[in-house]
């Protein structure tokens, strides 16, 4: 920009530039004149040619005041345009209010070059002031949420500013015009005339009480009040411009008199230095003509020399200075939150200025203020401070473009924003606690105090914790998650938290962690109330249960079932070992499991996992429970087992996640092929995963793709994607708790067991469980050849109860059958037939112990099983009966049938004989050996694809 004296600029709170003008054309952040920037009604000559002022009552608006020098002979007048910065995604642009010309009622209409503001009384609106050519008059328009107003006040006082030499003999119009920081002077300059100073009313607009102040050089033209309004500085300069005088006044001095005689020359140089204006620094500065750097007055609150004339105090680098400084008002806006009327953040009528505060807006909340700010929609400011004392809720979305400090009290259920180029900064003397933190594109963030995330922490820049740490926080309301866009981190420490769900087991119990932090150790585990417990004399042990003290964090290695196998030690329960120490490393990937109560909050300490891990080497032995691999989720976010699994190399497609339901039980939920309930992988969370086969080794490869990226808390799984196929749920219900199995349907899968359709049951302790018989190994999930509706299916299953009692089986879920394709839940001891669509539920009782033939799922069309138990019964011929070493059955076709089972219960529900039907036998009566049974009162049952029937049987 070229000017030679008028300039404007403005900048946000933060001192970031907004725009700048010379009077005639206007320009923005980026240097480019705004598009309808030019021909603005000034002119660069004019000393005071441009003055920029935020409109009172708006965020986005901004007024550009101008006039016109004597090199055109005053001929513009006063002129105001209309910017807004909501324009051009926030460089801005005039409107169509431009170059306005305000009515000042002088003979001719002109006023001098003299163009300044004062902050009005009520602190929100603004005073522009100018004086009339050829007039003793003062034009005081109120600039107010309203708009400008269309008549001034006229304040007709001191002498006629008129003649002077230079262009058309108007050279008095030329010199500054300022009004105190505190608004209750003003003073101006005419050129060839000396040095005026007046009483201000900042809440009339009232100018009165002149005072003349003479000096001792040819021209007047510079003058400034010191910030604490107790000194006056003013600059000459000789004929020619060959020497500049800056002179202070002491306002403090008394009468007028004494004010006129207190003049001191604190300074003198050689050209011209006549611009002066005041910064925010509390420093005044000085032009320099053609010289590139600017004078200044260090300390101008000091009297005399001790206020502290220097020269070349600020470079302008290769640039030259002119006559002109910047112009601004006395005093900006300081628009504060007062809370006046509710603790509604957005209510204009909760800020002093009227206006919410916005993007360019550095916001202090005061513990003066009357409420407290809540913010439930959408705001912006540039920085934000909460003052010791203070609060701010935070339940909207809340954008920072700068810093934000908390000494106060900072919580909310929403979310922070902060936004624009960095760096920026989270600081002050208290922890902010927050749902959601984003950080945008290129706002790169200093934690220089820690911040509690409970909800989503989305990086889209590195977060940077040297001083403090980010808390993922996690609760019964759910467990805080990282979205890593890109290679942005955070860069530094964070603590994950684990909290742990109650469900069926608040008290101690087996839970599966997995380090989300690439330094943790076992010490990570210790907590308020718990301290792990290593032995590895667990590890050699015969009998591991009696080793003292029993550990309570456990690995596990799929070896140790060939390795350390005894004979108090066998099976899947042989892999499980204890770490030597707490000082050994959690590996990232790897599961443990700890034996902790629910109510102990676990906290993980380190640099937050990021981007590739892999689990190698995962073998598995001949052994019949050989090949588990307790791995886990090695991120602070949730996985997606769909995304995680097409990392895997010689894996089954399943995966199990542990329920505990009490201090050495539970049972594992399963998921497979979009069926089950443990697809979603919290946050910390162990899972085991089977190798494929054995001899084979196998992987696992997690990656960032497989991360979650919308909220989910891990203690409340999710299902699967709308379920289409054919599926039944069926849970075995023990009081609270309930162990699920399920049946599907799908094209491709086989009766057999199929890796990518079916899932093993697993089991812990003494716990109530549910599976379906198929093949040598129970199944949680079975995948069968969609063959519905073209025969009678029957699905036999598992069931194992603990203790005698009451249970209960439910089908939670009946999905996509074909018409005329029921399901029934077949009771082969009593005989019952239930169909699961009109009776979901089916009580029974039973000893403690495995009940592997006495329940089955049977599908098929409602005309085949239409025959009733006691038809099907009538139809059974039992002799001889009382019978002593055999007894023989007649059957009707529809039970004598391949598969059919025949079983004898003794009055205590126990099966005490059982034979099934083999495909080849002939239609003959079935012999039942009855050798070895006690004297009695027995019950024979037959089961068959069309149904059960019984008969009572004695031996005697």
């Amino acid at each position: 920009m070229t000017s030679y004296e008028g300039a404007a600029s403005i900048s946000n709170g933060a001192g970031q530039l907004l725009m700048y003008s010379n009077g005639e054309q206007v320009w923005d952040a980026t240097h480019q004149v705004m598009p309808n920037g030019g021909a603005l009604g000034g002119h660069n000559s004019s000393s005071q040619g441009a003055l920029l002022l935020r409109a009172p009552g708006s965020a986005t608006l901004y007024y550009l005041f101008t006039v016109d020098a004597i090199d055109n002979n005053l001929a513009g007048g006063l002129r105001y345009s209309i910017i807004d910065m909501s324009l051009r995604n926030g460089l801005g642009d005039v409107t169509a209010t431009k170059a306005v010309r305000l009515p000042t009622p002088t003979l001719t209409g002109k006023v001098t070059e003299k163009l300044t503001a004062a902050l009005h009384a009520n602190g929100h609106d603004y005073w522009i002031v100018v004086h009339g050519w050829q007039s003793n008059s003062f034009y005081s328009f109120l600039l107010s949420s309203a708009g400008i107003s269309a008549t001034p006040l006229a304040s007709t006082v001191g002498p006629v500013h008129q003649g002077g030499g230079s262009f058309f003999g108007a050279a008095n119009a030329v010199g500054y015009m300022r009004i105190s920081p505190n608004g209750s002077k003003l003073a101006l300059a005419q050129r060839d005339n000396g040095f005026e100073l007046y009483d201000f009313d900042k809440a009339t607009g009232t100018v009165s009480n002149y005072l003349g102040l003479s000096g001792l050089s040819t021209y007047y033209y510079g003058i400034e009040f010191s910030p604490d309004n107790s000194r006056l500085y003013t600059t000459m300069y000789s004929d020619g411009g060959f020497d500049s005088s800056i002179y202070q006044f002491n306002l403090l001095a008394g009468s007028a008199a004494a004010i006129q005689t207190s003049r001191q020359l604190i300074g003198s140089v050689s050209g011209l230095s006549v611009a002066i204006q005041g910064a925010p620094n509390g420093k005044i500065y000085l032009s320099a003509l053609n010289k590139t750097y600017l004078n200044s007055i260090e300390q101008p609150n000091a009297f005399g020399s001790a206020c502290a004339f220097r020269e070349n105090t600020v470079s302008l680098g290769t640039r030259a200075g002119q006559n002109g400084l910047p112009n601004f008002p006395n005093a900006f806006v300081a628009n504060e939150w007062t809370g006046a009327v509710s603790t509604v953040y957005t209510d204009p009528a909760n800020w002093s200025a009227g206006y919410v505060a916005g993007s360019t807006d550095d916001v202090i909340i005061k513990s003066s203020a009357v409420r407290m700010p809540v913010l439930s929609a959408s705001a912006a400011v540039r920085s934000f401070t909460v003052e010791s004392g203070a609060s701010m809720v935070v339940n909207g979305t809340f954008s920072v473009g700068g810093s934000l400090l908390n000494s106060g009290t900072f919580t909310g259920s929403g979310e922070v924003q902060m936004v624009g180029a960095g760096p920026h900064a989270i600081g002050g003397q208290r922890i902010l606690s927050i749902r959601n933190l984003t950080l945008a594109t290129g706002a790169t963030t200093q934690l220089n105090v820690a911040v509690v995330v409970s909800g989503i922490l989305t990086l889209n820049a590195n977060l940077n914790t040297p001083l403090a740490a980010v808390v993922l926080a996690s609760s019964a309301s759910g467990t805080a998650m990282v979205v890593n866009n890109g290679s942005f981190a955070v860069v530094g420490r964070a603590v994950v938290q684990r909290y742990i769900a109650p469900g069926l087991n608040g008290g101690l119990g087996y839970r599966h962690y997995s380090a989300p932090v690439s330094n943790a150790t076992f010490a990570s585990l210790q907590t308020s109330g718990f301290s792990p417990v290593f032995n590895t004399a667990y590890n050699t042990a015969e009998f591991p249960g009696t080793v003292t003290p029993f550990p309570t964090v456990f690995g596990y290695d799929q070896q140790r079932l060939v390795t350390a196998a005894t004979a108090g030690n066998q099976g899947f329960d042989a892999g499980w070992y204890s770490p030597g120490r707490a000082s050994e490393a959690m590996q990232p990937g790897v599961g443990y499991t700890v034996n902790i109560e629910a109510s102990r909050l676990v906290e993980f300490d380190g640099t937050l996992n990021n981007g590739p891990i892999t689990r190698s080497g995962l073998t598995r032995t001949a052994d019949a429970a050989g090949g588990w691999q307790l791995l886990g989720n090695p991120y602070p976010a949730p996985i997606d087992w769909n995304l995680t699994f097409p990392g895997a190399t010689n894996l089954l497609n399943s995966v199990y996640v542990f329920k505990s339901s009490g201090q050495y039980d539970g049972s594992y939920e399963s998921y497979v092929n979009g069926v089950g309930t443990a697809r979603y992988i919290g946050s910390g969370q162990g899972f085991f995963v089977r190798v494929a086969s054995p001899g084979t080794s196998g992987s696992l490869n997690f990656t960032n793709a497989a991360r979650l990226t919308s909220y989910l808390s891990p203690d409340f799984n999710r299902g699967a994607t709308a379920e289409t196929r054919p599926l039944v749920q069926l849970d075995l219900v023990s009081g609270p708790r309930h162990d699920a199995a399920y049946v599907y349907f799908e094209q491709g899968a086989t009766a057999g067991f199929d890796a990518a359709f079916d899932a093993y049951k697993i089991t812990t302790g003494e716990v109530a469980a549910l599976a379906v018989r198929a093949g040598a190994e129970p199944l949680s999930i079975c995948g069968l050849p969609n063959t519905l509706g073209t025969a009678v299916l029957t699905v036999p299953l598992s069931v194992y109860t603990p203790r005698g009692g009451s249970y209960s089986l439910q089908a939670m879920q009946v999905l996509n059958l074909p018409a005329g394709t029921p399901v029934y839940l077949r009771d082969t001891q009593t005989g019952a037939l239930v169909n699961l669509r009109e009776q979901p539920a089916y009580t029974f009782s039973s000893t403690a112990g495995s009940l592997d033939s006495r329940f089955e799922l049977v599908f098929g069309a409602g005309q085949v099983l239409a025959s009733t138990s006691g038809q099907l019964s009538a139809q059974v011929a039992l002799y001889p009966n009382p019978a002593r070493a055999q007894a023989a059955l007649t059957l009707p076709a529809a039970l004598h049938q391949a598969g059919a089972s025949i079983t004898v219960v003794n009055s205590l529900g126990q099966t005490v004989h059982a034979q099934t039907l083999r495909a080849n036998q002939p239609q003959a009566p079935v012999l039942l050996p009855l050798t070895g049974l006690a004297k009695g009162i027995y019950t024979v049952r037959l089961s068959g694809p069309a149904g059960v029937a019984s008969k009572k049987l004695v031996v005697e």
